[in-house]
């Protein structure tokens, strides 16, 4: 059942309204003026809003302007009630976003009629809004690698490092996934006399530093630029979001984490 809004400071217009539209199959609520009417509106999110232009407290103009500010009721479908019947008023209710406007008296057929013609456009307009939503979804939809590292680059942090440069030191918080834009980095840990033992170079488009998407692990090794190297920076939370929304693009990740892994058997062997 569709929800209507009626605002109306006429009591007997208003009562009689109501109980018409009751009687035409609607879920009617009323409001006395334009300022109970814009609280009412964000609160119960109706279908449609019929309301009088000369009130108190807040005009019909008022209310128009109002809910077209709220993200919750700017597509509401919207008709003018009013006695006022001048071609300047018609057009100042039309240009403010109505969708239509209904002079006093009214007959019933009118009423309904004007109702039902814009619940059926309404209809299709939130259609058409939804579908231009799915197709704007799979648009940022990220579909392979090569697409997490242009998000990288769209929004990551830009980092510089000079030659022999720490990125990050072993034990560090592993707040950010790394992409290489330009640069050579080695990651590298010490054995137990000290010794550096490289584990890894990672060059142009390389991806680094992740420890767990999960977890809040610090870096199990450390990072240092070999020469003049520049990175863009996702925080991992960020990226674990991403990867939620994205799952073929999860997949191509834990790809090339199989690779990594098959590289440090291969040194180990």
């Amino acid at each position: 059942m569709k929800k209507i809004l009626l605002i109306e400071d006429d009591v007997v217009l208003r009562e009689n309204t109501a109980e018409l539209l009751e009687l035409s199959n609607y879920e009617v609520i009323t409001a006395a003026n334009g300022k109970i009417g814009v609280e009412i509106a964000d609160i119960n999110l109706p279908d449609l809003i019929v309301c009088d232009i000369m009130m108190p407290e807040l005009d019909g103009y008022g209310v128009l302007e109002a809910l077209s500010k709220n993200n919750k009721t700017k597509h509401t479908s919207f008709i003018f009630l009013s006695a006022k019947t001048e071609r300047k008023d018609v057009r100042k209710g039309m240009n403010l976003g109505a969708d239509d406007y209904i002079t006093k008296p009214f007959s019933e057929d009118e009423l309904i009629s004007a109702i039902e013609s814009r619940l059926a456009k309404a209809s299709i307009l939130k259609d058409i809004r939804e579908y231009k939503e799915e197709i704007k979804e799979e648009r940022d939809e990220l579909r392979s690698l090569n697409d997490l590292k242009n998000y990288f680059d769209d929004n990551g942090e830009t980092f510089h490092f000079s030659k022999d440069k720490a990125i990050y030191q072993e034990g560090n918080n592993s707040n950010y996934i790394y992409l290489i834009i330009s640069g050579l980095v080695k990651c590298h840990k010490l054995d137990e006399q000290g010794k550096q033992l490289t584990t890894a170079l990672y060059q142009e488009d390389n991806l680094f530093g992740y420890t767990s998407f999960t977890q809040n692990l610090a870096y199990q090794e450390s990072a240092t630029a070999i020469k003049e190297t520049v990175l863009v920076g996702l925080s991992k939370n960020v990226l674990t979001s991403v990867l939620n929304k994205n799952h073929k693009v999860t997949l191509e990740l834990i790809e090339l984490l199989t690779e990594d892994l098959a590289g440090v058997k291969n040194q180990l062997l």
